[in-house]
């Protein structure tokens, strides 16, 4: 297995031995990397079995990939650490039933505690719904009647935090970019 430099293999993408990956090459996310002598450099590959995927030439400065500032940093930080609040809300919702069914069970006895812990999952239950919803209208907001492309979802991420993909798909000639269609 070789990867060659400025190479990318995406999230959960498959390289085995006697693969390869040259210089500047792309292998999508979810797929696998072809075998040696069969791909070049720059060229891009999408699925398993890998098939070649189009891909026109970009104009971009190899800094903000390679050697992005510091707003970029900052603002990739920003949002992995949104990404563990919902972890956090699930990890603080189970602390509660267990903490609510102990004390429960101090106070009124072990079969009081028993009979409070379906009611305490049922109120966690119903929090984290009424939390899941409204975190669903803040980022998304409301769904339509009608066909939406499933590049949609890159909207939503755009609207949670401002970040470079912002600008990247407002390219719209490219063919690296999504169809933004609203």
């Amino acid at each position: 297995m070789k990867v060659g430099k400025r190479a990318f293999v995406g999230n959960s993408a498959m390289a085995a031995p006697g693969r390869k990956v040259p210089k500047r090459s792309l292998v999508a996310v979810l797929s696998a990397a072809p075998a040696r002598g069969t791909v070049k450099a720059g060229e891009s590959w999408l699925g398993s079995p890998p098939a070649p995927l189009r891909r026109s030439a970009q104009g971009s400065a190899d800094e903000r990939t390679y050697a992005p500032p510091t707003r970029l940093k900052v603002a990739r930080a920003c949002w992995e650490v949104a990404r563990l609040v919902p972890l956090t809300l699930a990890v603080c919702l189970h602390l509660g039933v267990v903490a609510g069914t102990l004390a429960v069970a101090s106070e009124r006895g072990t079969w009081a505690g028993v009979l409070a812990a379906p009611v305490l999952l049922w109120v966690a239950g119903l929090v984290a719904a009424v939390v899941a919803v409204a975190a669903k209208w803040l980022l998304v907001g409301r769904v339509r009647a009608g066909s939406h492309p499933l590049w949609r979802l890159l909207r939503v991420a755009q609207r949670a935090w401002p970040t470079p993909s912002s600008r990247w798909s407002r390219h719209r000639g490219s063919r690296a970019s999504p169809p933004d269609r609203r």
